[in-house]
């Protein structure tokens, strides 16, 4: 098995207010993510599965171990209580405001991916030029 990832949805940010439409995708077991994520009252706490109909803040997001499985999002009930779910199975009910320091950290994320990707034609223009002289 790999680990979990960054996510890269958008459709969701931390912070927003989703409603459970499906608890069918609940993760009641998944303690890598759970820690991935930072639930800390993820594994102390009595039930791990969310209620259908219920409101949730999303308070993390990751990207599935297994990429074919998505999007996971972290939520949190007004007690405190945090759940696992996948992506489809909740509704967004309130988009979070972004705010300066969630941007800076998509930008980051952002320029990550492209230093890595100029990273990787800079290694195989030199490999075609070696190749070449």
């Amino acid at each position: 098995m790999g680990t979990p990832n960054r996510t890269q949805d958008t459709s969701i940010p931390v912070g927003s207010v989703v409603r459970v439409i499906n608890s069918g995708e609940c993760y009641s077991t998944y303690t890598d993510m759970a820690q991935y994520m930072g639930l800390t009252a993820w594994e102390t706490q009595g039930s791990r599965h969310v209620e259908e109909d219920a409101i949730y803040t999303v308070v993390a997001k990751a990207l599935h171990e297994r990429r074919n499985e998505g999007e996971l999002l972290g939520l949190q009930d007004a007690e405190g209580n945090q759940f696992l779910i996948g992506l489809a199975g909740v509704r967004l009910i309130k988009v979070a405001k972004a705010n300066l320091a969630s941007q800076v950290a998509t930008l980051e994320q952002e320029l990550e991916a492209v230093t890595a990707e100029r990273d990787a034609l800079k290694a195989q223009i030199e490999a075609i030029q070696d190749v070449l002289a």
